[in-house]
């Protein structure tokens, strides 16, 4: 996790980390994330979805262990 200002270059394994509302998710995602205060979405460059998690620490952790640079999206 970074407080300064990281600008990816090519070749970069970027994962971007956000905090995503519950209604914005599928509805059978929203069944199965049913009683999750936060819910965190690890992307990819492109906005694609890798996952999700119960907490911005996990998700970073995730992202972390698949060899992925986490960086944090608001």
């Amino acid at each position: 996790m970074t407080d300064t200002p990281y600008f990816p270059t090519e070749g970069d394994n970027v994962a971007y980390i956000r905090l995503v509302p519950r209604e914005d998710l599928p509805p059978q995602v929203q069944e199965r994330t049913e009683g999750m205060e936060k819910i965190y979405s690890i992307n990819d460059e492109s906005g694609q979805v890798l996952a999700l998690e119960a907490g911005r620490q996990k998700a970073f952790s995730v992202a972390l262990m698949n060899e992925f640079r986490p960086e944090s999206v608001h």
